[in-house]
């Protein structure tokens, strides 16, 4: 009797050990993912609750089941996360969703994994003639199981939540309603089975605890290919998704791509026309300065000033004061410089197309059109916005530079771009990425440098 009261004790306290050990980890793991999401302050505040509320559910008297208490630590999770911060509510309604499911699968996964080994540990026992008798044998064995499923847990969690963020890659854009109810169902679908089969489980435990039944082995096995099994299934629909995503993206940046292109055209034909004003202007040339030196000749001064002031008027609007080397980047540059000047942005430019290189005017074009398009609605929004654009050739490479002006600094994550900041995430932002594509064409890249108000994006092109 004594050696049995000492074993429940050590029992008792190794449970609580091993509860509190997989508690620790699950709110590391918890912060761990939403890091990725929102600032580490917040997601360190929503580690330490979650553990706070489990802590304190745990050591009060039971009076809720544990699906309810952990769906209450993750609902308080929620609010810390939305709670001044109101933008993406419906991801960061997936993100907890998605660790308490995948919290529930890992524990439950161990939890059976570790059936299995307790029986085998059991027959192991029953077997060997120290833990007969030996009572420090017995609590070493059972210490070393508990640790066992306490790394186990640790390591099923953790490995869940790192192939969730390798998976998962649109940290930055909020969830349509559409997409949300399509990734949470499977997530509750699994949840809801997980507890169903707890339920029976629980039932097939007291039947065969009263004798009812025989102890069923296999039941294990099927729990445990279960658990996997839905593990495997929320990483494949994730996998697909993003697959679904990419082609979305891939799809949608053609659409801007082939607008980009269309508008260029026009662009080109706008030019097009004024250079073939000014050849028909140059021909008949010779034609004005006779009308205008028999005026003068006849004493017509008045009349000789109207046409002549007319003259004026028409090479004026045929004049274009930006001459960067080629008609259509002539007009792209000159159509932001006006767009500047109307909403009091100062603009300023040191752009010369490339003299020799394989630079197509295209390709050019749908850069400066982006690039000036991003850097003058980021300038509007300061007291005093201005736009930069230089370009300077060192040895083969060509390079942009553009710098503006923004409010406040711009978070860049590496080897990542900046998030839009427009209302409509999803149907924006495709400008640096036609950017980055258009530079990696000719061998080149984009690097940003944000600081303090200021943003500077360069673009670098290989001409040879």
């Amino acid at each position: 009797e004594i050696h049995e009261r000492l074993v429940g004790s050590e029992m008792c306290i190794r449970d609580r050990c091993m509860i509190n050990g997989v508690r620790l980890a699950a709110a590391f793991f918890l912060y761990r993912l939403l890091s990725d999401f929102v600032n580490k302050k917040r997601a360190f505040a929503s580690a330490v609750l979650y553990l706070a509320v489990l802590t304190v559910l745990y050591y009060i008297p039971q009076i809720l089941p544990n699906l309810a208490a952990y769906v209450i630590a993750m609902a308080a999770v929620y609010i810390v996360l939305i709670v001044g911060d109101f933008k993406k509510i419906r991801l960061k309604a997936f993100l907890c969703i998605t660790f308490f499911a995948l919290r529930w699968l890992a524990v439950g996964s161990v939890s059976q994994l570790m059936m299995l080994i307790n029986q085998m540990t059991t027959t192991l026992m029953n077997n060997i003639e120290i833990f007969m008798t030996n009572i420090p044998a017995i609590i070493a064995m059972f210490v070393a199981t508990e640790i066992l499923e306490v790394v186990l847990c640790m390591l099923f969690i953790g490995f869940s939540v790192k192939m969730f963020l390798k998976v998962y890659k649109n940290a930055c854009e909020e969830l349509t309603v559409k997409e949300f109810i399509m990734l949470v169902l499977p997530m509750l679908a699994q949840v809801v089975g997980y507890q169903s089969v707890i339920n029976y489980y629980d039932l097939y435990d007291k039947a065969m605890k009263a004798g009812v039944i025989e102890p069923v082995y296999e039941f294990n096995y099927t729990l445990l290919a279960f658990y996997l099994i839905s593990y495997g299934a929320i990483l494949v629909f994730l996998m697909l998704y993003q697959e679904l995503k990419k082609m979305q993206e891939n799809n949608k940046e053609q659409e801007i791509l082939e607008a980009q292109i269309g508008n260029l055209k026009n662009h080109i034909d706008t030019a097009m026309k004024s250079y073939a004003e000014i050849r028909a202007m140059r021909h008949d040339m010779a034609n004005h300065l006779m009308v205008l030196n028999e005026l003068i000749e006849s004493g017509r001064n008045e009349a000789a000033e109207e046409y002549s002031s007319k003259l004026n008027e028409m090479i004026i609007q045929t004049q274009s004061d930006v001459k960067s080397g080629n008609p259509v980047t002539d007009i792209v540059i000159g159509e932001y410089k006006d767009k500047c000047i109307k909403t009091g942005i100062d603009f300023t430019y040191d752009f010369h197309y490339p003299e020799k290189g394989v630079v197509d005017a295209f390709d050019m074009s749908i850069v400066l059109f982006n690039a000036l398009q991003n850097a003058c609605e980021a300038a509007q929004k300061t007291p005093h916005g201005y736009v930069s654009l230089k370009a300077f050739r060192k040895k083969n490479a060509y390079i942009i530079e553009i710098t503006n002006s923004c409010a406040g600094r711009i978070t860049v994550e590496p080897g990542k771009l900046p998030a839009t900041d427009k209302d409509n995430a999803q149907a924006h932002g495709y400008g640096l990425k036609n950017i980055k594509r258009i530079a990696e064409k000719y061998y080149g890249g984009i690097n940003i440098e944000p600081a303090d108000d200021t943003f500077k994006l360069n673009i670098m092109m290989m001409l040879e």
